[in-house]
């Protein structure tokens, strides 16, 4: 197939969450594709959170990072916004790392430090 100027809608991508006593486990994530206006947007918004300490409460982030998850795959309970938020509440860090998986899915390189 040729070139998409207009890509799909949504794509799979990887986070790389931190299990104790197993280590980074790969989590199969469908991400929502945004433009580079509404990335740039979406990235100066959770550095926002960040800053306004915000990140710790785990709703308020999750429902930020709702807005490029859609599903998940090969998890063992099926998506919804409570099952996402009890992800982020058990995995301390899964947050980041979705965040950070999203960037690295979408323009294939982090962003940030």
């Amino acid at each position: 197939m040729s070139f998409k100027v207009k890509p799909n809608p949504t794509f799979v991508g990887e986070a790389k969450v931190h299990v104790p006593g197993e280590g980074p486990k790969a989590l199969k994530l469908v991400f929502k594709h945004k433009t580079a206006a509404e990335a740039d947007d979406y990235y100066r918004r959770a550095a926002d959170l960040s800053a306004d300490g915000l990140q710790s409460s785990t709703q308020a982030f999750a429902k930020h990072l709702l807005e490029v998850v859609e599903g998940w795959r090969d998890v063992d309970t099926p998506f919804s916004e409570e099952t996402f938020a009890d992800l982020l509440a058990n995995y301390p860090f899964a947050a980041r790392a979705i965040h950070e998986g999203y960037f690295d899915s979408l323009g294939g390189a982090r962003r940030g430090n």
